[in-house]
């Protein structure tokens, strides 16, 4: 469970989901889910890198 907070000083709650899929469940956007499209490809390992991972861009699947 993380937070995103938006452009606009909001926040909304968020869970993480396999494929860089995430899932807002309070807050602006409730109910929608969005993919990250990474600049590095994920493996096995991601959630234990130390590092941040690029973002190319985000879309909104729902």
């Amino acid at each position: 469970m993380g937070q995103f907070a938006w452009a606009d000083g909001s926040f909304s709650t968020v869970i993480a989901q396999p494929n860089a899929l995430w899932t807002i469940t309070d807050g602006p956007g409730s109910g929608h889910i969005f993919r990250f499209n990474l600049a590095g490809e994920m493996n096995v390992w991601w959630y234990h890198w130390d590092n941040s991972m690029p973002v190319d861009s985000m879309i909104f699947l729902e």
